[in-house]
Order: C-alpha cells, then structure tokens, then sequence
C-alpha cells in the first residue's frame, strides 16, 4: 500500500488434460466467495467459460476517494484470460477482456458491504459481443 492505494496483480493458470465437464476448470462471475479458488472475468456469468487449460490475469488499483475517509473505498479492474475450451463449451474467441469497478463500503468493523459492475468484452450475446453484470456482496467476519 502506498498513500493509501493498493495494487494487485494475479496471475492464475491450469491445465486439465484428460477432465470431463465436471472437472474442467470454470472460470466468470464476479463472486469471490464460490468457490476455493476464484477464477474472475467480471462481465460473465458464473461459470460460463469451461476451461481444460487457461491463463488468467487479474489486475486492480483500489483507493480512498475521500481523503481521510477509511470506510469507503474504490476499486478499478481489468481481466485478461487466454482460454483452450473444453470441447463443445466454446466461446467465439480464446482470449477474453473483461473490466470493473467497485464501491467497497464498512458498515462496521466486522461487516463490509460492495457494489460493482462488470463489462466483459468477449462475452457473446445474442448477435454481438459484450455483457454487463452488476453484484453486491454482504461479508460478515464472526
């Protein structure tokens, strides 16, 4: 953290050779909290890509808009994937962009509340590509 804004860089890959649709990696969706290790591509509905071998690359800067100001935050984010589909769950294209945006609030110290919004770029609808999603996410720490 520097001047009170963090960024963060991951980079996540997996290979499944010999999977069935049950074991293929599922990558998509903004929610952290779905499964042990998230694969996110804001934009795309959870689990819509079927992955047997996949890089992804999360990147976010997060700040205080408000000087001062610890309980609200902003976070900004940008997605690439290179994705080799598992057979018959394919998407037009193999390498997908998404971006984001989030408003993390603390409702109390134990409680945080966020809203976001995803644009994924690839993501194909209808005639064309592009998908919009929007989420909240309640986190209570017992």
């Amino acid at each position: 953290m520097w001047l009170d804004h963090t960024v963060s860089l991951f980079l996540t890959g997996g290979v499944a050779e010999k999977a069935d649709v049950l074991s293929v990696f599922l990558l998509g969706g903004p929610f952290q909290f779905h499964s042990e290790l998230p694969l996110i591509l804001h934009g795309y509905n959870e689990g819509e890509i079927f992955a047997r071998q996949f890089v992804l690359v999360n990147a976010s800067y997060q700040l205080a808009p408000i000087p001062g100001v610890d309980w609200l935050r902003l976070q900004f984010s940008g997605d690439y994937a290179r994705v080799v589909f598992f057979p018959g769950y394919s998407l037009p294209h193999h390498n997908l962009t998404s971006a984001g945006v989030d408003v993390i609030t603390a409702v109390t110290k134990r409680a945080t509340l966020v809203f976001g919004y995803g644009y994924g770029f690839d993501a194909p609808r209808g005639d064309h590509a592009g998908a919009q999603e929007a989420h909240i996410l309640f986190e209570h720490k017992f």
